[in-house]
């Protein structure tokens, strides 16, 4: 048992982080007064922590596409990618004329709710199966053009089967 130096409360060495590998040596204050410590630094440095941030993503362009090309083919990675896109589009930075204004449900909402959506599932494993066919990719389908992205106006489709509707519906086939 260990001590922390800023709560003084007795807790089991795993409660410490390491920060010499080599000796095994331990950090004199436990993983929670440290990680409300950093929080809290970062709360009062926000443009320093971004200049951070924004500098390590200059030096490290390749690393960050990568790990982006490889989160966007996660189910996490490929629902919040949609969601930013739905976003932009109702704030009005892609066809506003369309989109801007329109309704749109909580990013947390529609990631938890599309992963317990049979079809989104199964459109997700088919276009993984097909090495990543961009006609085949699980695609957010407005069943009322008017309504906005809410539980009730939206389905997932195939992008190949979306496309095919927009075009039908702006010759007037629908």
């Amino acid at each position: 048992m260990i001590a922390c130096k800023k709560c003084e409360v007795s807790k089991d060495q795993s409660e410490f982080y390491v920060y010499n590998k080599k000796t095994g040596a331990r950090r004199g204050e436990c993983n929670s007064c440290r990680s409300d410590r950093v929080k809290a630094w970062a709360a009062d440095n926000v443009e320093r922590v971004r200049a951070t941030k924004r500098q390590w993503a200059r030096d490290n362009k390749q690393k960050n596409l990568e790990y982006s090309r490889v989160y966007r083919k996660t189910k996490k990675g490929y629902l919040s990618t949609t969601y930013t896109n739905m976003d932009g589009r109702v704030k009005g930075r892609s066809k506003p004329w369309l989109y801007k204004g329109l309704p749109i449900c909580g990013r947390a909402e529609f990631i938890e709710w599309s992963i317990k959506d049979r079809m989104f599932n199964m459109l997700f494993d088919a276009w993984e199966r097909s090495g990543y066919d961009s006609k085949l990719s699980p695609s957010i389908d407005r069943l009322d053009t008017n309504g906005g992205y809410m539980f009730g106006n939206i389905s997932w489709i195939t992008h190949s089967e979306n496309s095919q509707r927009g075009a039908f519906s702006r010759w007037g086939f629908e």
